[in-house]
């Protein structure tokens, strides 16, 4: 497989939500949406996933390690190699470096213990890709909000919510009175 169709199937496979959302972009930003969205989606499965923290914590060594070589042009993951193809001059290192440091708040929590720790988190995770996608596809940087940031982070509270929303539903089913569907 390709560099460029294992990003499709990894980010976007045909038919998927993410699929059609892509296919309203540009023309010319849609590889490299794809390519931003399978390295995201990569990170999430290889760090929040592990189920042995030892494990997650040699994934983020090798993560740093892989957005390095980026940075010096030598990628080896599909995803990444992808990325310095269609970003040949500049890959935003720093920005891939901020959602590894927010995976890596996964591995050193079990949980958050206020909103703020939850918040810088969703920033680093989920508003900075918001932001980078954004980026890639406005035609004029000026027209990006200012509180975008913020927005962006509070939809990514959003998905938390309704992803534990259905978890705690499943678990209803055992125990009828945990349903919170209607809380989301």
């Amino acid at each position: 497989m390709n560099i460029y169709n294992y990003c499709q199937q990894k980010a976007a496979p045909v038919g998927s939500s993410t699929y059609y959302a892509f296919q309203r972009a540009p023309l010319t930003a849609q590889p490299l949406l794809t390519a931003l969205y399978a390295l995201h989606q990569k990170l999430a499965e290889s760090i929040s996933d592990a189920s042995d923290p030892a494990v997650g914590h040699v994934k983020f060594t090798w993560w740093q390690s892989e957005l390095s070589a980026l940075a010096q042009d030598i990628p080896t993951h599909p995803a990444t190699q992808a990325i310095a193809s269609l970003i040949p001059a500049c890959p935003p290192i720093g920005t891939f470096m901020t959602w590894l440091s927010g995976y890596q708040m996964d591995l050193n929590r079990v949980r958050y213990i206020d909103f703020l720790e939850l918040q810088h988190y969703l920033e680093k995770v989920g508003a900075t890709l918001a932001n980078t996608i954004a980026r890639v596809t406005a035609c004029d940087l000026s027209t990006l909000a200012s509180g975008g940031t913020e927005i962006r982070a509070s939809y990514c509270l959003q998905v938390l919510l309704s992803a534990l929303a259905r978890t705690l539903d499943v678990a209803a089913s055992t125990y009828p009175s945990m349903r919170c569907s209607n809380l989301v």
